[in-house]
């Protein structure tokens, strides 16, 4: 009986391919008009699709005959997927599963150990969440997906994901903010699925209601006179975990005097007291009132301090003047502050004496000095702290019974303003050519020419230029140096007014001779960096937005060049006249000699349709096709012989050893092509010059349509 329906069915098969008919199988009736195949079952058969695992269906979809109809032909190929027990369909882009949503049996929350947190404290957790029992269809996951959330916590999908295999693990994370302490238990589910995730919440610190400083008894010093007091300060309502406070940990300081911990304490109970001690030496006299602060209460604890030998009729506060801060960065500017009518005996004064505070910034003594008797005389400070606040901020400040006030001004860090316009231009890197010899960084040898000497004042001293697009207003400089290694100092601080199109303001920095030794052996990685800033309001009249331009200096012993180092790449020209009008680098070279310094290839914006020498030439001086900040470093065509110096490198520049992030090869499309000549400066005439094809390997006479690079010797 098979051999007959097997006979029937080749009969049937051969007689349709001719003529293109419909064909039954398991019956001699006709198809319905409708169908191209119908499969007739006598109830104990069916028909059975290929049967494919997961792993199988992505290796057919990797086979080349797959791929080359994977958008064609291939769509609507089926198989059943042995894994997942689903019948799936190619759409032309993805497989389709005929099934329902994916489920899974269980999750294994168990294994999802050692997850701490603190209360109060944002948290972000990653881990892994094991699954088991996975049927149905694929389950697709999106990041941020919550799974569930409790006690001020979320359980999220870490990232977009796809669970195929009936067994595996799905990447989840641990998020929000604890609202309580001990165990958070999170229930979770998924697909069918539930468990709950454990999480240790730590208690958050121990806070304080208030401090007594009122009680304290009376607490006496003498000015100019080491003081150590004890005593023991109250405090009050104290809520979530214990204290810990360590022996001298200060608490507030003001006039020289300071009150520290005494001794190793915790802190437990609601109410109790704390062991404390005031030490210091009393830099004025009368009551100090210092300000402390602990676990979030605040008071002011009061010394009288009797007056000393020496006094002071008066401090010339207003003298100091042109004081300008950021918000949030950390300040150490010296500064003079007069003083008049000392008399009495000499006043001693320790370095970092504090003689007045406010919003986060601090008066100093910069440096131990003794005042004596006299006239008139200075007092060497400095400004120091970080300014918690914007605007003008005025510091008292007092010593030996003289008083005033130090006005500073604290401006929005620079960082954070909007982005200006015009130019602000200068040098900004800087090699000292000290130890680093070889590699990216080029030769010390090849480097000499682009030396520098911080104790050169050509080196030392730079100037930064502003020049404003339109009229501005209230031009100001930063210096942000967090390494406290590269500027000493710039000057001016600002130019008050308005300041017009075309008008430029300039900045002078003096940078710190001890670069030559701090930057020995630094890569462009970890260079000695800071940033220089010029703020402006872009309304003449200061009343629009404050505006910044920036430069980030580098201090390295390390090749400044942006582009391709070609290490003693450098040639200079030995024979007058080229007489070749095709040539390969064999042959160029004859007519020039290497110098052992190292060149710098960076690519400019070409100009597509250069049809003289002197405006190739323009490209590499004009601040057109560069960043200014880089074609301020100085550049000029590279000669022919560079050119074919670089022949069989120039097709992959981006990746050689010595090429800088941003190099671009020379024979690319869309840069330039495999028939683009670079101009040189090898001239034949105004309009004409040798030119390199890196696509032909060879040196041409040219005269338009090429690209331009321009090279620096380092």
């Amino acid at each position: 009986m098979k051999k007959s329906i097997l006979t029937i069915l080749g009969v049937m098969l051969i007689a349709a391919i001719p003529s293109f008919s419909q064909v039954t199988i398991g019956s001699l009736d006709a198809p319905q008009p409708f169908s191209v195949l119908e499969l007739i079952s006598n109830a104990q058969r069916g028909l059975r699709l290929p049967q494919l695992t997961t792993l199988q269906r992505m290796a057919l979809e990797q086979a080349t005959e797959f791929k080359n109809q994977a958008t064609g032909l291939a769509k609507g190929l089926t198989i059943f997927n042995t894994d997942t027990g689903c019948m799936e369909t190619w759409n032309g882009w993805q497989w389709i599963s005929w099934c329902g949503e994916g489920t899974i049996t269980a999750l294994g929350c168990s294994s999802v150990t050692g997850i701490n947190v603190t209360q109060g404290t944002p948290a972000y957790i990653s881990t892994s969440l094991p699954y088991t029992g996975m049927v149905g269809a694929k389950i697709d996951l999106t990041d941020n997906q919550s799974l569930g959330s409790a006690g001020g916590l979320s359980v999220q999908i870490d990232g977009a994901q796809t669970l195929f295999d009936p067994n595996g693990t799905i990447a989840i994370k641990i998020t929000g903010t604890a609202i309580t302490f001990g165990t958070i238990t999170i229930p979770i589910s998924l697909a069918g699925a539930s468990c709950s995730i454990n999480v240790a919440a730590a208690q958050q610190a121990g806070t304080i209601g208030s401090l007594g400083c009122a009680s304290l008894p009376s607490l006496n010093v003498t000015q100019g006179a080491a003081a150590n007091l004890t005593t023991n300060l109250p405090y009050f309502n104290k809520l979530g975990a214990d204290i810990a406070l360590t022996d001298n940990q200060l608490l507030g300081s003001v006039s020289g005097l300071s009150v520290l911990i005494d001794n190793n304490q915790t802190l437990s109970a609601p109410n109790g007291g704390i062991a404390i001690k005031i030490t210091g030496t009393a830099i004025t006299y009368g009551l100090i009132n210092i300000p402390i602060s602990l676990a979030g209460a605040n008071c002011s604890i009061s010394v009288n301090a009797t007056q000393q030998g020496g006094t002071i009729l008066s401090l010339g506060c207003s003298s100091v003047t042109g004081v300008n801060v950021m918000q949030g960065i950390p300040a150490n500017i010296p500064a003079i502050l007069p003083f008049t009518t000392m008399t009495g005996s000499n006043i001693n004064l320790a370095d970092g004496m504090v003689l007045g505070s406010a919003n986060g910034l601090s008066v100093v003594v910069n440096g131990n000095q003794t005042l004596v008797a006299a006239a008139n005389g200075q007092i060497n400070i400095k400004i120091t702290g970080t300014a918690n606040v914007t605007g003008a901020i005025s510091i008292p400040v007092s010593l030996a019974g003289a008083s005033c006030n130090i006005n500073v001004t604290s401006d929005v860090n620079p960082a954070n303003l909007q982005q200006g316009y015009g130019s602000f231009t200068g040098r900004t890197c800087f090699d000292v050519v000290r130890i680093n010899d070889g590699g990216a960084c080029g030769t010390l040898a090849g480097r000499q020419s682009q030396k520098a000497d911080f104790n050169q004042p050509s080196i030392n001293t730079q100037d930064y230029v502003f020049k404003p697009n339109g009229n501005v207003s209230n031009v100001r400089f930063y210096a942000i140096d967090l390494t406290g290694k590269v500027i000493q100092d710039f000057t001016p601080k600002s130019y008050p007014g308005i300041t017009s199109y075309g008008t430029s303001r300039t900045v002078t920095v003096t940078y710190f001779s001890s670069l030559n030794q701090d930057a020995a052996g630094l890569s462009r990685a970890n260079a000695l960096r800071a940033m220089l800033y010029v703020v402006y309001n872009d309304n003449a009249a200061g009343t629009g937005v404050d505006r910044k331009l920036q430069l980030q200096v580098s201090v390295q012993d390390c090749s400044c060049c942006p582009g391709y180092l070609s290490v003693g790449g450098e040639y200079t020209q030995t024979v007058g006249t080229l007489t070749f009008s095709t040539a390969n680098f064999t042959t160029v070279q004859a007519y020039f000699t290497r110098t052992p310094n190292d060149v710098c290839f960076y690519m400019t914006d070409y100009v597509s349709t250069v049809n003289l020498l002197s405006s190739a030439t323009s490209v590499c001086s004009s601040p057109s096709f560069m960043d200014p900040t880089i074609q301020a470093m100085g550049w000029r065509l590279p000669n022919i012989a560079e050119l074919g110096a670089i022949n069989g490198v120039a097709t992959n520049l981006a990746n050689q050893p010595t090429s800088i992030q941003g190099t671009a090869n020379m024979n690319s499309n869309p840069i330039a092509g495999p028939l683009a000549y670079y101009w040189s400066s090898s001239v034949n005439s105004n309009k004409v010059s040798y030119g390199w094809s890196y696509g032909q390997g060879n040196a041409q006479i040219i005269a338009s349509n090429n690209r331009v690079r321009c090279v620096r010797t380092q």
